[in-house]
């Protein structure tokens, strides 16, 4: 069996390379910008919301979704949302039909609506069957700087007590609770605003007892101490 051999001069540059080691780094002119890194990656490009329909358009989303097309509506909204471009969160309530078994109950729908088709891209699985319960003021906001939405939501009874809580999108489950504040407000309804802090958005909530301030770790409002 015959065994091949390297060339010299492919043997030289062997050598060569193994006694000159690695080859040295190009140069780099000290004038040069650094090469981006993690770390200082300017965030995603920021994507404009597109407005709520009409009341009128509105009712036609909920009533298309209900299957029912001259539905009696109660306590519909919507809400412009970022969430890989512009959406609207529509929730509201419909009547039932007159033949359905729960005879005068109302139905819960919400839906993740496309505003350029006009189509659901997400609807609640769960819904609910009942009597028509007072709609949550939620408001989309930024709340960790990523350029996508959350919801921050007041929920409660006029005369009852009221609640503030955080919610993001979840790809399987859609708007789930995220994170409640635990703010002592009793029967008034808590203010909010995001503020900028050294460690990212932070969200203030103020009551009559006072303010207190929460970071959003994607997964929870966590109180933070001091203003």
């Amino acid at each position: 069996m015959s065994t091949m051999h390297p060339g010299p001069g492919l043997a030289l540059a062997m050598v060569v390379a193994a006694a000159c080691g690695p080859a040295a780094p190009r140069a780099t002119r000290p004038d040069a910008p650094a090469p981006p890194s993690p770390a200082s990656a300017s965030p995603p490009p920021a994507i404009d919301a597109i407005a709520c329909p009409t009341d009128e358009a509105l009712a036609a989303l909920v009533r298309a979704e209900s299957g029912v097309p001259a539905a009696r509506l109660a306590g519909v909204t919507c809400v412009a949302v970022r969430l890989g471009g512009p959406r609207w969160f529509v929730e509201g309530w419909h009547a039932l039909p007159p033949s359905d078994p729960d005879g005068d109950a109302w139905a819960r729908v919400a839906l993740l609506v496309e505003p350029d088709t006009r189509r659901s891209v997400w609807r609640d699985p769960y819904g609910g069957v009942g009597l028509v319960a007072p709609s949550p003021r939620r408001a989309a906001v930024d709340l960790d700087g990523d350029g996508q939405d959350e919801l921050v939501v007041r929920r409660g009874y006029p005369a009852g007590t009221k609640s503030l809580a955080g919610e993001r999108w979840d790809v399987d489950e859609g708007w789930i609770e995220a994170g409640r504040v635990d703010a002592a407000c009793g029967v008034e309804w808590p203010e909010w605003r995001l503020v900028a802090a050294a460690a990212g958005p932070t969200l203030e909530v103020t009551c009559r007892a006072g303010a207190s301030r929460y970071r959003w770790t994607g997964e929870a409002l966590e109180a933070r101490p001091g203003r």
